[in-house]
């Protein structure tokens, strides 16, 4: 085959290519949303996603996930290195609106980041100009981790449980 006709094929199924909807669920994927530099901003994955339409209980452009992940990246800092992951969310479903970059759920959240691992339930997840907002409206909780010479500890180490609070010690007088 031409290479010039191979062109023409793939120019004549572009439309058709962008057009498929998915028919049923799609199992474990990742799906990355790069900025306008081609630099990795965010992926979205989960275990299972079901794409909303016009005819569906989800309004379009909508994708209902089990076991949601969004990874978050800081810009690299040269234009020949990778994207650092900044914040992983997760919860076990959520509704994402990938054209609006936002997510929801009444389902519990947890978010870890740099030092810190943020909890709850009824959550929403907007990036907007590279920033992340966060609203929790119900039993939220944060725990932030220092060391005695004042770093921050990582985030894997933090564990909010109810067994393990990591309540920090009162003061004397208080």
């Amino acid at each position: 085959m031409k290479p010039s006709f191979r062109l023409l094929l793939l120019a004549l199924a572009s439309p058709a290519l962008a057009q498929l909807t998915p028919t049923g669920p799609i199992e474990n994927f990742n799906l990355p949303k790069f900025g306008p530099n081609g630099v990795k901003e965010w992926q979205l994955g989960g275990r299972s996603a079901v794409f909303g339409k016009d005819t569906s209980e989800l309004p379009r452009k909508t994708i209902a996930i089990k076991e949601l992940q969004i990874v978050t990246y800081d810009a690299p800092l040269t234009s020949d290195a990778s994207p650092a992951a900044r914040q992983t969310f997760t919860s076990p479903q959520a509704t994402v609106y990938p054209d609006e970059q936002r997510a929801l759920s009444e389902d519990s959240l947890k978010l870890v980041g740099p030092g810190y691992t943020l909890t709850g339930k009824k959550w929403s997840w907007e990036r907007k100009n590279g920033t992340n907002r966060i609203e929790i409206k119900s039993s939220a909780r944060l725990v932030i981790g220092f060391d005695l010479s004042g770093s921050l500890i990582p985030a894997t180490q933090l564990a909010p449980t109810n067994e393990n609070p990591l309540v920090p010690p009162a003061r004397e007088g208080q």
